[in-house]
C-alpha cells in the first residue's frame, strides 16, 4: 500500500499536467520549410496542389485561392469530432480550419489556422480552439477531447504536407 500511494499520486500529477497542456495548446501552425534550392516554385506548387487533391474529397471545392503565378494555395476544410459521455460516443460536430501553402523556389510556407468548433445540434459551439477558450455547455473533459482531436489531425496534416513536398518526383515508366 505504501508503494501504491506514491504511484497513484504520480499518475494523477501526470494526468493533470497533460490536461493543462491541452487547455493552453495553440493549434494554429505557421512554418517555413527549406528544400533543395534546385526545386522550382512550379514543382513545389504542383506538389502542394497534389497534397490538397489527396487529402480532401474535392480539392476544387476546398481551395478558395489557387494562384500558380504567386504560388498561393488556400483552402478550407473540416474535421469530424466526437466526444464520450456516459460510455457512449456522441457527434461533436466539426472543427473547421484554413490550410495554406505558399511556395517559392527552394522553400514553402505552411499555415494552418482558424480551428473553429462548428457544433452538432446538441453541443454548443466552443468557438476558436486556440488557447483556453472553454465556453461550457459540455464538460471540460469533452472539450479537451474535441481540442485534442483537432490537434492530432493538425499534426497528421503537417506530416503529410512535409512528406508530399519533400518527395522527389522521379518519372517512372509505368
Amino acid at each position: 500500500m505504501k508503494k501504491l500511494l506514491p504511484l497513484l499520486f504520480t499518475l494523477m500529477t501526470l494526468s493533470t499536467f497533460a490536461q493543462e497542456n491541452v487547455d493552453t495548446l495553440t493549434i494554429d501552425f505557421e512554418k517555413i520549410f527549406e528544400v533543395d534550392t534546385s526545386i522550382s516554385s512550379t514543382e513545389l506548387y504542383s506538389r502542394a496542389r497534389e497534397w490538397f487533391a489527396n487529402n480532401f474529397k474535392s480539392a476544387n471545392n476546398v481551395l478558395q485561392m489557387d494562384d500558380k503565378e504567386s504560388g498561393k494555395l488556400i483552402g478550407h476544410g473540416s474535421i469530424k469530432v466526437t466526444y464520450k459521455a456516459l460510455g457512449m460516443v456522441y457527434d461533436g460536430g466539426y472543427v473547421d480550419f484554413t490550410a495554406s501553402i505558399f511556395v517559392r523556389a527552394g522553400r514553402y510556407k505552411v499555415v494552418l489556422k482558424d480551428f473553429i468548433h462548428n457544433p452538432a445540434s446538441q453541443v454548443p459551439s466552443q468557438g476558436n480552439l486556440n488557447g483556453m477558450h472553454y465556453k461550457g455547455g459540455i464538460s471540460l473533459k469533452q472539450w479537451r477531447s474535441i481540442k485534442q482531436q483537432a490537434y492530432s489531425h493538425r499534426e497528421g496534416m503537417i506530416a503529410s504536407i512535409i512528406k508530399t513536398m519533400s518527395s522527389s518526383d522521379k518519372k517512372s515508366d509505368w
